[in-house]
């Protein structure tokens, strides 16, 4: 996603990447996520992902992938 919003996302003179409300909240939803697994994983207990997170993730990754897959 952060390739994705590098390639999509023009770069401001104060060197921010201006984001779109989407993209952020998505990025924050994965970034959750993740911190979830990582965490289930530090406890020695896992984390299971419900179908629902699951599906979600998935066209996450279909969408955001075109950058990756053109590199």
């Amino acid at each position: 996603m952060l390739q994705y919003a590098d390639e999509k996302f023009p770069r401001q003179k104060s060197g921010r990447l201006p984001w779109s409300d989407t993209f952020k909240t998505e990025f924050d939803y994965v970034t959750e996520l993740e911190h979830k697994l990582l965490e289930s994983e530090e406890h020695e207990y896992v984390h299971e992902i419900p179908m629902v997170e699951m599906v979600y993730c998935n066209r996450l990754y279909r969408r955001y992938k075109e950058v990756y897959d053109s590199v």
